[in-house]
């Protein structure tokens, strides 16, 4: 199994849950979610009423906003785990391409799987899955114990994929999670 064919299989994949969660008028988030190693990953979706949640709770806590929630993905309301077969049959294609020896010797394969997904979910978004929505979803990917800022190649696919409105927030929210 290649990286093509990883690309189709994932495409498919978040297509076929999006379209299973887009009844849910209240999603505002939507995104992958995936293990340090990049050897498996879930979908995560997130409420208006749950971040609403969070932010009332830690204001009458703390007496603070903490926004950063947004980006977090274990923060999220919901997850699409691997009990969905769809789910499950393209983690184990993933898993495939990671554990031969050869490709974790690759220096470049954690980045060219990363790469992958990225590029499914601007896919995505370019080509429309997202937009018919009585507001705007933030998509978004994450992976594990990873500083999110570590290279301009990855801030920019993240600007792609939550767009320039939603880019300077994330900016200083994340600041706020890594002071």
């Amino acid at each position: 199994m290649n990286l093509d064919q990883f690309y189709v299989k994932l495409k498919r994949c978040v297509s076929s849950i999006f379209h299973e969660l887009e009844h849910l008028e209240d999603i505002f988030e939507f995104g992958v979610f995936a293990d340090q190693d990049l050897t498996s990953f879930y979908i995560c979706y997130n409420t208006r009423e749950h971040f609403a949640s969070q932010l009332k709770e830690e204001f009458l806590n703390r007496s603070r906003i903490v926004s950063h929630y947004r980006w977090l993905l274990q923060e999220w309301y919901g997850a699409i785990l691997y009990e969905n077969k769809i789910l499950a049959e393209t983690n184990d294609i993933l898993y495939n391409i990671i554990v031969p020896k050869e490709a974790q010797k690759n220096e470049y394969y954690k980045k060219n799987i990363e790469d992958v997904f990225f590029k499914v979910l601007i896919d995505l978004k370019k080509e429309g899955l997202f937009c018919n929505r009585k507001s705007e979803l933030i998509v978004y990917f994450e992976v594990d114990d990873s500083y999110i800022g570590e290279g301009m190649e990855i801030m920019e696919q993240i600007k792609v994929l939550v767009g320039d409105t939603y880019y300077e927030e994330f900016l200083l929210d994340i600041k706020k999670i890594f002071m």
